[in-house]
């Protein structure tokens, strides 16, 4: 039993390891194309359209970036924000409609004006104002209530309309299914971040188990540091003393598996990557590669309950093995019992002179 659970660490061990890269790519991935927001203004511009069907695509894209890029919504960097609360929503597509606004040019104001004209709001401006003057006196009267209750109730009453109606049945479906969109999304850059990896480094989950099956002292070496791996990555979010600790670590793990050949790391150039290469591995690069896109919140989970259940069996196995190889005090409460065997014949007794 220990010996299986010893394989299942090792291989938690290796895909923990790893798989930090590939949760780094992608965060790095998504970051960088500003993934969130472009999912975001799509999934607005799909509002926008039910709003008004006449509204064209490219139209509702660009009132959608216009609303993302907006002061209260944008990112530190001015990108399109990548988050948006559904009073915010109500109250900025009435506000970026005004004079002063920059964030939509003058096609783009008219066509958004016509939709809210469609659905009930003819003056944006002064319905804006109306509603902003029902929050100060709702804050006045309850000063208990939240801001965004404020505000939707503010809404409602100030702004009462079919604009307002939609939105509020419509906003979180739409939000249902950006957090989809973006879901798959970021699961495609893990899975091809995941598969670079495995192929760059050859990581054949399937020979690393055989490996660990028939090496002890390779598991042993695997399982030894798996507590280590499971501190380093736990401190990942912490200062940068603990970041070069981490790192260290990890290259004292990526040798001890390049030196027993389960890894092929990239540092002799594509020539000495192309010798170690072998197309039996294939089927245990794409299984590593499957196993690594689960990412590394998953096997450090996964990693932590191994190590607690092997804790528990290890505790077990000492005690049990205490117990047999512990001489054991005799129980000098067991009473003797005598055993009688009836001769043949019933009562008869034999003579005990009698010859042949």
């Amino acid at each position: 039993m220990l010996k299986t659970l010893d394989i299942l660490i090792g291989i938690a061990t290796v895909m923990l390891l790893f798989s930090m890269a590939v949760t780094v790519i992608t965060q790095l991935l998504v970051s960088l194309c500003n993934l969130r927001a472009s999912k975001l203004r799509n999934g607005m511009a799909d509002l926008l359209q039910h709003l008004d069907p006449q509204i064209l695509d490219d139209v509702a894209k660009k009132i959608s970036t216009a609303l993302l890029q907006h002061p209260l919504i944008a990112d530190v960097y001015g990108r399109m924000g990548g988050t948006i609360h559904r009073e915010e929503l109500s109250s900025l597509l009435m506000d970026i409609t005004s004079s002063d606004s920059h964030q939509l040019d003058a096609a783009g104001k008219q066509v958004l004006l016509k939709m809210l004209a469609k659905n009930g709001i003819d003056k944006p401006d002064a319905t804006l104002a109306a509603v902003r003057k029902m929050t100060l006196q709702l804050e006045i009267q309850a000063p208990e209530l939240a801001t965004g209750v404020r505000q939707s109730i503010a809404l409602m009453r100030a702004a009462e309309s079919d604009y307002i109606a939609k939105i509020n049945a419509w906003f979180d479906q739409t939000i249902d299914r950006v957090s989809a969109r973006f879901a798959v999304s970021a699961r495609m850059i893990s899975v091809v971040a995941s598969l670079i990896i495995a192929i760059a480094l050859q990581i054949d989950v399937i020979g690393l188990a055989n490996r660990l099956s028939i090496d002890d002292s390779f598991r042993s070496a695997v399982v030894g540091q798996a507590q280590n791996l499971l501190g380093a990555a736990s401190s990942q979010v912490s200062p940068p003393n603990a970041q070069s600790a981490s790192g260290a670590f990890s290259q004292h793990y990526y040798d001890l598996l390049s030196q027993a050949g389960l890894i092929s790391m990239p540092t002799g150039g594509f020539h000495e990557w192309a010798q170690n290469w072998d197309w039996r591995k294939a089927p245990g690069i794409l299984f590593a590669a499957c196993l690594l896109s689960l990412g590394a919140p998953f096997w450090y989970n996964a990693l932590k309950s191994l190590l607690q259940l092997r804790s528990t069996i290890a505790e077990q196995d000492d005690t049990q093995r205490t117990e047999r190889q512990t001489n054991q005090p005799a129980n000098t409460a067991i009473a003797t019992t005598t055993i009688r065997v009836p001769l043949m014949g019933g009562n008869e007794q034999g003579d005990l002179q009698a010859i042949g």
